[in-house]
């Protein structure tokens, strides 16, 4: 049973190693700006500077 475990922790490094790796690709690749995205179209400036400071 501790084989099992162990060989399942190993597996799971990979697979969320892939699934961070996708997910920033996507986050980059689609057009626009994120902050401004985030906070929808009546975003004002000031808040979409203030999202990217953080």
């Amino acid at each position: 049973m501790g084989r099992y475990i162990l060989k399942r922790l190993a597996l799971l490094i990979p697979v969320v190693f892939g699934v961070v790796t996708i997910t920033f690709f996507l986050i980059h690749i689609t057009p626009g700006d994120p902050a401004s995205s985030y906070l929808g179209n009546r975003a004002t400036p000031e808040a979409v500077a203030a999202l990217r400071h953080q």
